[in-house]
């Protein structure tokens, strides 16, 4: 049996248990589902780093070397992305990988599976 984090042998539990308490907008909701129901609880874990912005979050791959933090244009209904990465030097633990704007639910979606699927 695998025990993945905090203990949980089931990611789908552990993706439930995380995403009932976010205190987010309800686009950023519904695009964490939208990518739980595509790509499946091992795709990634929420990674928020931004827990007072409403309107963004975090997301990382299962080994927290990629980020990803994405939020939500309210007037334009479109997704702004920002990209990290493992860093090669020992100040930082990551560096940028990227910034993306205009995005719509799918293209945000192509984005967070492809970088936090990644090998390092």
């Amino acid at each position: 049996m695998v025990k993945w984090l905090n203990g949980f042998t089931d990611l789908s539990q552990y993706f439930e248990m995380n995403i009932s308490g976010l205190n987010k907008n309800k686009k950023i909701i519904a695009a964490i589902n939208c990518f739980y129901k595509k790509y499946g609880a091992a795709a990634f874990i929420i990674k928020d780093h931004w827990e007072d912005d409403f309107n963004a979050i975090g997301l990382a791959d299962i080994s927290g070397k990629h980020l990803i933090y994405f939020s939500i244009n309210i007037d334009e209904e479109v997704f702004y992305a920002a990209l990290e990465k493992p860093s090669g030097s020992g100040d930082f633990p990551y560096e940028p990988a990227g910034e993306f704007v205009g995005l719509s639910l799918e293209g945000l979606g192509e984005l967070v599976v492809g970088h936090l699927n990644k090998k390092v």
